[in-house]
């Protein structure tokens, strides 16, 4: 009985370590393009507007492009992008953008004045953007804004 037992724990010891070494970790899942697919509201509606600080704002997300070595691209409109590096906390379920910031312009003076963008040691500016993820499959992201929750699809 003893044996059948130490088998049996064996066997499933084993079972658990091969399903943890084959679950991809949030970077691996989160790395690719994510395309912006609805919003939805507290009560899983879809939605198409919502409203922020008083304004009517059009329910859209851009195109995310996550790459394996921490750059990434958000493509609002053809020819409109912000480009940096991100990161994933995985205790506040948060991806952290670090967006670069031209600090010769007037948008990037003000920010750097308000403390909003930091000099980094490559020294270039960067604006701290944090989105927080409700939930993440290796085939759908969704994230939180506003109160609501944007949902992307990962494809190319």
């Amino acid at each position: 009985m003893k044996f059948i037992t130490t088998l049996l724990l064996c066997l499933f010891s084993g079972f658990v370590m091969a399903q943890t070494n084959n679950t991809p970790s949030y970077e691996e899942m989160l790395v690719g393009v994510w395309r912006f697919q609805e919003m939805r509201n507290q009560n899983n509606e879809k939605i198409t507007h919502y409203e922020r600080n008083g304004m009517k704002v059009l329910a859209t997300g851009p195109t995310i492009t996550l790459n394996q070595d921490m750059s990434y691209k958000k493509a609002f409109i053809p020819g409109k992008y912000d480009t940096g590096f991100w990161k994933f906390d995985s205790t506040s379920m948060q991806i952290q953008y670090r967006l670069y910031i031209d600090s010769t312009d007037f948008v990037g003076k003000s920010l750097i004045k308000k403390g909003l963008a930091t000099k980094h040691s490559d020294g270039k500016y960067y604006e701290n953007i944090v989105n927080y993820v409700y939930s993440i499959t290796p085939g759908e992201l969704i994230l939180i804004k506003s109160q609501n929750l944007e949902i992307y699809r990962k494809g190319e």
